[in-house]
């Protein structure tokens, strides 16, 4: 995603600020309000990952999230609930919380903020990294992110393949 992009993002972050946490809420109402999380983290912690990744959540910052929800009447849903046909009235608001990729960040984080809250999540974790014989690259990152010592085989591929901006690691 270029900066442009980012930066775009990052403005519509505005929307949701605690002043209109009111309209929100009453907006969710009557709904399965969904919440798919990539990566539970704390920023810093993979340098090549916040920069070109997934950007990371905190384990604080998603506790206080659910947490919100949680204090305005949230109940949290699993898919047993949603195949027994447990849908909100026109007055709930329900939320399901999934977890994508299986990142180990994410189990060592996420897991104590769910137990600490009494919630249930769906974890989607990839069996399948190969598709036609070539590795997922969206998954290289993930592993070359949690191992340093390869980032740079990582970076000097992407230089080969792409063109790519001389800051690309802050080298030349």
């Amino acid at each position: 995603m270029s900066r442009l992009g980012r930066a775009a993002n990052r403005a519509a972050d505005l929307l949701f600020l605690p002043p209109l946490d009111r309209l929100w809420l009453r907006r969710l109402r009557g709904k399965v309000l969904c919440l798919l999380y990539h990566r539970v983290d704390e920023p810093g912690r993979e340098p090549f990952l916040d920069r070109f990744g997934v950007p990371p959540i905190p384990a604080a910052a998603l506790a206080a999230e659910l947490g919100v929800l949680r204090r305005h009447g949230a109940r949290f849903l699993t898919y047993a609930d949603l195949r027994a046909g447990r849908f909100p009235s026109g007055s709930e608001i329900e939320v399901f919380v999934s977890f994508d990729d299986g990142l180990r960040c994410n189990y060592e984080e996420r897991l104590e903020v769910l137990q600490a809250l009494g919630l249930p999540a769906v974890f989607f974790q990839s069996s399948g990294m190969l598709a036609g014989g070539e590795l997922v690259w969206e998954h290289a990152l993930y592993w070359y992110g949690a191992h340093p010592t390869l980032a740079p085989r990582l970076e000097e591929l992407a230089r080969q393949r792409l063109e790519l901006s001389a800051d690309l690691g802050g080298r030349p």
